[in-house]
């Protein structure tokens, strides 16, 4: 079960997991980005329910794209992870 909102350049992502938000665009006319940030919630409902040790995790990714040539481009990637 999930819900997708799509919005112009941008995507809010709701599961029974976590929720999340990516957006992406063009940085110039060489250049592009893509970047997701997702929480998960079940640390709010399994801590509801009175049980504990539940993680709390976030993660983001993203990515660069620069055109150098028609045929050649460089990306740069990133991926972070946070469980607190």
């Amino acid at each position: 079960m999930s819900t997708l909102l799509k919005l112009k350049e941008q995507q809010i992502n709701l599961s029974i997991a976590g929720f999340g938000l990516t957006i992406e665009g063009p940085l110039s006319s060489k250049s592009t980005y893509l970047y997701s940030l997702n929480r998960s919630f079940l640390d709010f409902v399994i801590s509801s329910a009175g049980l504990q040790a539940v993680p709390k995790y976030w993660t983001s990714q993203g990515k660069i794209t620069y055109a150098l040539s028609n045929r050649q481009k460089i990306y740069i990637n990133f991926i972070i992870i946070l469980e607190i």
